[in-house]
């Protein structure tokens, strides 16, 4: 699991440079557009992937961890590290970098500073809410 993790951690500030140097040559527009497009084919694969081979591993989860409600084991499973993998490298050129740069454009100078600080306090209040949320969610929600 941290060998697992810890190179998705490399492909996205890896593949975050590429973004940072492209995205004034680019635009903004063309690098959300193609970065959503890449990302949702991965989760549509990864989707695909974990409904047609996945299986209940009941009420104790997997390897005891409750939240895992989808257990997914042989070629499949190296399958969806690929896709979760590549939907890394998709988001960390495009939307990663973007994201930061596009609130600081959108609003006027007497109103920039108050807007950014807005956006990326939204942006934290949001991955906590997902961080703290989404474990009782995977306990909760089932396939089918």
């Amino acid at each position: 699991m941290l060998v697992s993790s810890s190179i998705q951690y490399v492909i996205n500030v890896v593949m975050t440079v590429p973004g940072l140097l492209l995205v004034d040559r680019v635009g903004r527009r063309p690098m959300l557009l193609v970065g959503s497009t890449f990302m949702a084919t991965w989760l549509f694969a990864n989707a695909g992937i974990m409904a047609s081979y996945g299986t209940d591993p009941g009420p104790g989860g997997v390897g005891g961890i409750k939240e895992a409600s989808v257990q997914v084991t042989g070629p499949a499973s190296k399958a969806v590290i690929a896709c979760s993998y590549l939907f890394v490298a998709s988001y960390a050129p495009t939307w990663g970098p973007v994201s930061w740069i596009y609130p600081s454009e959108l609003f006027p100078n007497r109103l920039r500073s108050k807007a950014v600080a807005l956006a990326t306090s939204a942006n934290w209040a949001m991955n906590f809410a997902l961080g703290y949320f989404v474990p009782p969610a995977f306990v909760n929600i089932r396939w089918q």
